[in-house]
């Protein structure tokens, strides 16, 4: 029996194919509270967006510019596109839409010679769950906009400690949450999401916030045009993304600042914020993707030894062999007062002095006196180095 004629193909496998890329377009619609009541020197309001798992940080920030009656400032962009979230993200966890208000402030002199002028300060902090419209099981098209009231909690510390009652057969996320510790301002967003309510209240200044979210699912092509389209700017991934012209990058993330010698001062200092300035000859900082880079950043302002928790990226590195002043410096503020500073290399021969934005094993900074030369605390930090594609 013959089959010249015969033609025999394997069976197409899926296995291989490249997933569909996840964009996610997130429009900003109004922000809700009381626009009457401003603290003292109030200079503008910030509120920051990004998407992240409940462990870490998927995306770089966009910024939304309000003023004092929650509108937006002139020339504001109002939507982000989050490029290319991982699709191993999507499958294995939840994604949440976190938004960060943060306000400048113009302060009053508090010392003779004051030192600084402005500082940032945390308003609140919101994030919801929003992988549903990542799912597979029922038909969601991309032209499909799914509309969020994202509740914001105010944080604050308590010189109280918290006491736990954890008992057996306690739900293991329930005693997760009673066991976890307020570190102040840099942790709210974790306390939010894992449902704990330590050191978590409401600023009736800004309760709520109405986004638009809506996922894209195919292959973005012709940036420029998408963008005047849908008046979004673009965000990346805080990672190596195969899909996007990368550009060299570091991310930076201030943990805390310790100064000891400030607790041990009368009630007055106590109560003196801290803020760490970072500064560079050659070097950019920002901390949204539509941010203009700048050579000075100031971190939120918080009490000593809370929390900071916030993430920028470096610009600019120079990684040829001899190339000057590639440090980071950092000035350190108790009110309107510079008390110390210090510094931090960033290469070493050809190698980025990186350790992992999620390392538990921390960068740990010797903060030098103004005055005396002599060490009065420390700085905690991550740093993680993105190549170039």
């Amino acid at each position: 029996m013959e089959y010249s004629n015969a033609q025999i193909f394997p069976q197409k496998s899926t296995k291989f194919e490249p997933d569909c890329p996840s964009h996610v377009f997130v429009s900003f619609k109004s922000l809700n509270g009381l626009t009457d009541v401003l603290p003292e020197g109030y200079f503008g309001m910030t509120a920051y967006v990004y998407l992240r798992t409940s462990k870490r940080i998927l995306t770089e920030c966009f910024s939304v510019s309000l003023d004092s009656d929650h509108f937006l400032l002139p020339n504001t962009m109002t939507a982000g596109l989050f490029e290319n979230i991982p699709s191993n993200e999507i499958e294995n966890g939840r994604i949440y839409l976190v938004v960060v208000i943060s306000e400048t402030l113009n302060i009053e002199p508090q010392s003779h010679q004051p030192e600084l002028q402005t500082i940032n300060k945390g308003i609140c902090a919101g994030a919801v769950d929003i992988s549903k419209i990542f799912s597979k099981k029922r038909d969601l098209p991309d032209k499909k906009l799914h509309h969020f009231n994202i509740k914001l909690y105010a944080s604050f510390m308590s010189n109280e400690k918290d006491k736990m009652h954890v008992y057996s057969g306690m739900d293991s996320k329930m005693a997760m949450a009673m066991a976890m510790e307020n570190n102040g301002w840099g942790e709210l967003v974790e306390r939010i999401i894992n449902g704990v309510d330590k050191g978590i209240g409401i600023n009736p200044r800004v309760h709520s916030i109405e986004m638009s979210v809506r996922r894209i699912s195919k292959k973005l092509v012709n940036n420029g045009l998408i963008q005047k389209k849908l008046g979004s700017n673009f965000v990346k991934t805080v990672s190596f993304d195969t899909e996007s012209p990368n550009y060299e990058r570091i991310y930076l993330k201030v943990i805390k600042v310790q100064i000891p010698s400030i607790q041990q001062q009368n009630n007055q200092n106590q109560s003196k914020f801290i803020t760490v300035q970072l500064k560079s000859n050659s070097l950019y900082f920002s901390r949204s993707s539509n941010e203009t880079p700048s050579d000075c950043w100031k971190f939120t302002s918080v009490s000593n030894g809370e929390h900071i928790d916030e993430t920028v990226v470096v610009e600019g590195l120079n990684m040829k062999p001899n190339a000057e002043d590639q440090y980071l410096y950092f000035d350190v503020f108790a009110g309107d007062e510079l008390i110390g500073d210090a510094r931090l290399p960033l290469i070493e021969g050809d190698r980025v002095l990186d350790n992992g934005l999620y390392s538990k094993r921390t960068k740990v900074l010797d903060v030098d006196c103004i005055k005396f030369f002599k060490c009065i605390g420390s700085i905690e930090l991550n740093l993680e180095y993105v190549e170039f594609g």
